[in-house]
């Protein structure tokens, strides 16, 4: 079965390894769609850990009606949505996206026969000194774990970072012909299908 965690670290370790690129595409407003293609990019490529590149061992968008779906031996292994928060959201708007999260996993069709089928929510939060409002990126993430820990630590998903989020991109880039930081932090969260849905 393709590793979930190692999915992450995976999308981790390529974000962080091309900071400045990511980061141009980041300021972009449908940067999740992006991010969609982007994570389902890097866990195709060579150079994946988490998919061994095997015969039947890929990644999908779209698939019904799911963000990403990863196939292990030809065998389908687990479902992810990705949701992106910012700044700029209201408490109301970030309470919203998380609770959709919650509910996305807890709802996704899971074909009986497949057991070990499991579904991960990966989420990022990401800063922009352009989009910040004023604040800075250490009150924004602090604010961030909590929204997840106030949306997840009653649910079957589990966290393994203790709703941290682990660093992927902070940078500073030009943009518009000033200079902008860009942060960007993430985790995720799965469970297998057997649990009991929220």
């Amino acid at each position: 079965m393709a590793n979930t965690k190692g999915n992450f670290y995976d999308v981790q370790r390529n974000m962080a390894e091309r900071q400045e690129a990511v980061a141009f595409r980041l300021m972009d407003c449908a940067c999740e769609q992006w991010l969609n293609a982007e994570i389902r990019a890097i866990l195709n490529s060579p150079d994946t850990t988490s998919l061994k590149s095997k015969k039947g061992d890929y990644a999908i968008g779209e698939e019904g009606r799911r963000d990403i779906s990863v196939y292990s031996r030809g065998s389908l292994s687990h479902h992810m949505e990705v949701k992106v928060i910012y700044p700029q959201y209201s408490q109301k708007s970030v309470a919203d996206r998380l609770r959709t999260l919650n509910e996305q996993l807890a709802k996704m069709l899971v074909d009986a026969d497949m057991t070990n089928l499991r579904r991960v929510g990966m989420v990022f939060g990401v800063w922009t000194s352009m989009n910040s409002g004023g604040g800075k990126p250490e009150a924004f993430f602090r604010d961030f774990r909590q929204a997840l820990q106030d949306h997840f630590e009653d649910s079957p998903f589990k966290n393994p970072h203790g709703f941290r989020s682990v660093g992927m991109v902070d940078t500073e880039i030009e943009w518009a012909g000033e200079p902008v930081r860009v942060v960007m932090k993430g985790t995720f969260f799965a469970a297998s299908h057997s649990v009991a849905s929220v």
